[in-house]
């Protein structure tokens, strides 16, 4: 987290911060195939290539940095429930697992345990677990955010978000 912090502190990145990085990866290579360990690997690998770093690949960089230190949800997302997979992930505030499965299958929703190519929804619980201060946001997390990087259409959103198809019910 502190490489990746002071990388991106400045939101500026020079060719010795990449060598940083890559130092730290490589003393730490069991995480390679693990999002985002993966691509930053990926990135710093192309980077060292020519050593030298295009705008597009400091962009790129960044880019990662920021998911990685402010995991997020995708914003804008449209909620079908009918006929759709969620999954559920965290704490939850307001409604207990068991609650929030009763409301995705009462509204024809299909309540999936683990995150497949088939899910269309994750929902992250709104007590932020502490480990993600570390990087730590979970396998389903994880799972949902490689899938995407592959194209599959999975959202992540929020708790607040779900609940907000179940206003003035």
């Amino acid at each position: 987290m502190g490489i990746i912090e002071g990388i991106s502190a400045d939101q500026d990145i020079n060719i010795e911060e990449v060598y940083l990085l890559e130092n730290w990866m490589n003393d730490n290579e069991d995480l390679k195939g693990n999002y985002p360990f993966d691509k930053f690997f990926d990135l710093t690998h192309k980077v060292l290539e020519d050593n030298c770093i295009s705008k597009d690949e400091s962009v790129e960089i960044l880019k990662l940095c920021d998911a990685f230190l402010n995991p997020h949800q995708d914003e804008g997302v449209h909620i079908c429930l009918e006929g759709k997979r969620f999954c559920i992930t965290g704490e939850f505030s307001s409604l207990s697992r068991e609650e929030i499965q009763q409301l995705i299958e009462n509204h024809n929703g299909i309540f999936a345990k683990s995150v497949t190519k088939k899910l269309d929804y994750l929902v992250l619980g709104g007590i932020q677990n502490p480990a993600w201060k570390f990087g730590q946001y979970g396998t389903k997390y994880n799972k949902a955010r490689e899938y995407q990087e592959k194209g599959v259409p999975i959202s992540i959103i929020t708790e607040e978000e779900f609940l907000k198809l179940f206003e003035g019910e």
